[in-house]
């Protein structure tokens, strides 16, 4: 479940308001609160974006903030469903 919450996370588009219905549904179908965290924490990583950060900050630079930033959705994803009880 998390690492189909990173990749949907990642790879979804458009508006984040056209996803609330979505993740609504997938809520009332089980998913946990702490998933819909972590999907939501990695619509920040835009793929479209990451070859022009790698032409002005370095595949190190991008990669070290990715990853980190998908660590940090997991962390979040966590307190999440604990402050949440899910």
């Amino acid at each position: 479940g998390f690492i189909l919450s990173v990749v949907a996370g990642i790879v979804s588009m458009g508006p984040i308001y056209a996803w609330y219905p979505l993740l609504k549904e997938l809520r009332d179908k089980g998913a946990t609160n702490s998933l819909l965290a972590v999907f939501l924490y990695n619509r920040s990583i835009k793929p479209a974006l990451l070859p022009v950060m790698v032409g002005y900050l370095g595949w190190i630079y991008v990669g070290v903030l990715t990853l980190f930033m998908i660590a940090a959705s997991a962390v979040a994803g966590y307190f999440t469903g604990v402050l949440s009880e899910d």
